[in-house]
């Protein structure tokens, strides 16, 4: 499998000629979702999804993401799906489980929005805005180091 940043919170996977793409938000650049054969999304929020992007996709691409994230998203040309903590999936190759419930914890007036996390073939797990533990040992972690809602000490904490 190769791993690629492509900016902000936006990941690729690349597996026998497959491409699967997790948080192609607005903050990532260009190009994100070229050659994608599937989407995931771990919550709402701008710099994780660009819906205007996702809009445009080709009728053909799977996205997968939580309930609010499908809300947001509408009547799309894309096979928008559902998915929720302990849900588990093929994509584009990929065998994906659904790990989380909520964002991280931000200001006391700020209600919290779903976030679900994804682990790729027991190999990279991405916890989107969230410090949820997957239950398992986690060979790659894709997690997250600058936030206005993260404190080092509890990312750290995660880490162990």
């Amino acid at each position: 499998m190769k791993l690629t940043k492509l900016g902000h919170a936006c990941w690729r996977l690349e597996k026998d000629g497959r491409t699967l793409v997790i948080d192609p938000g607005s903050l990532s650049g260009e190009g994100l979702l070229d050659a994608a054969d599937a989407v995931l999304v771990t919550h709402e929020h701008f710099d994780h999804v660009d819906a205007n992007l996702l809009k445009n996709a080709s009728p053909d691409l799977e996205i997968f993401t939580c309930q609010a994230v499908a809300d947001q998203l509408g009547q799309i040309p894309a096979k928008v799906q559902v998915v929720n903590h302990g849900d588990a999936f093929d994509t584009a190759g990929f065998h994906v489980q659904a790990v989380g419930e909520w964002h991280a914890f931000n200001l006391p007036d700020v209600p919290p929005v779903q976030n679900v996390g994804f682990f790729v073939d027991d190999e990279v797990f991405y916890p989107g805005d969230a410090l949820t533990p997957p239950g398992r040992d986690v060979p790659t972690l894709l997690v997250p180091t600058n936030a206005p809602w993260l404190k080092g000490a509890e990312m750290i904490l995660y880490l162990r």
